[in-house]
Parts: structure tokens; sequence; C-alpha cells
């Protein structure tokens, strides 16, 4: 991984640790560690995008 993508990777990942706290509060953030565990951004922008209209968090782990 290019650093160019390991700072995308983190700056994504941060981005939804926040939104997943925000929407969900500390149940949102028990997906993170299958988050972290992910390194295809395609993948971490299309969760980071679903944030806002998933409706529960079994929506985001669908896309893990």
């Amino acid at each position: 991984m290019q650093k160019s993508e390991q700072r995308l990777r983190k700056l994504l990942l941060s981005a939804i640790s926040l939104g997943l706290e925000f929407k969900f509060g500390l149940e949102g953030l028990q997906l993170l560690s299958e988050i972290r565990a992910l390194d295809n951004i395609n993948r971490l922008e299309a969760i980071y995008n679903a944030i806002l209209t998933a409706k529960t968090l079994e929506d985001l782990r669908q896309l893990c």
C-alpha cells in the first residue's frame, strides 16, 4: 500500500469512527474492529458513504 493510500485509509477510518459513534453510540464502535481489518480503500469509502443512510449496524456490517 502506498503512503498516499495509507493516509487516505487512516482518514477514512477516523471519519468512519466518528460517524459510527455519532449515529450509533458505543454500539457502533464495536463494528470498528471489523472495519479496521479492511485494506480495500473502495470498501472503506463505501462504508463511509453508507453511514448517513444506514438504518442499522447490520446494514453497514454487510459492506465489510
